[in-house]
């Protein structure tokens, strides 16, 4: 089921085990679940978490399209305006990074940051990179 809220399109889906709010999230192993990555770049994004759900088979909502708020590792490298968002690892952090590899991003950062474990907008608008 999905729903509009602020200009941003909300789904819920089944918590594959323990998620964290403004985490990014993957496909789960059923159509409807979802989890944290399972390292740094790694899992097809579906968006970013809503809210935490500490139980697994648990319903929880992601952003799947719009802005959201996104937990970053920010401070190295630093985060600005504009830079693509990746996934920084288990924790379903993002991060900015150079393009050495194949990598998903979740979008767009709507705001800088310069410090590990802060909230920033983030521009839902999900694209692979091409190995290098």
């Amino acid at each position: 089921m999905s729903r509009k809220i602020d200009n941003r399109v909300v789904r819920t889906y089944t918590a594959e085990a323990a998620i964290t709010a403004h985490s990014i999230v993957v496909w789960g192993t059923n159509d409807d679940a979802v989890k944290l990555p399972g390292g740094a770049d790694a899992g097809a994004i579906v968006g970013i978490s809503l809210e935490a759900q500490a139980t697994a088979g648990e319903q929880v909502q992601v952003v799947v399209a719009g802005s959201a708020e996104l937990l970053v590792k920010a401070a190295s490298p630093n985060i600005a305006k504009g830079n693509a968002i990746f996934i920084h690892g288990t924790s379903g952090y993002g991060k900015t990074a150079t393009l050495a590899n194949a990598q998903h991003a979740v979008g767009y950062a709507e705001e800088a940051a310069t410090a590990d474990d802060v909230r920033i907008s983030v521009e839902i608008s999900k694209f692979s990179t091409p190995a290098a």
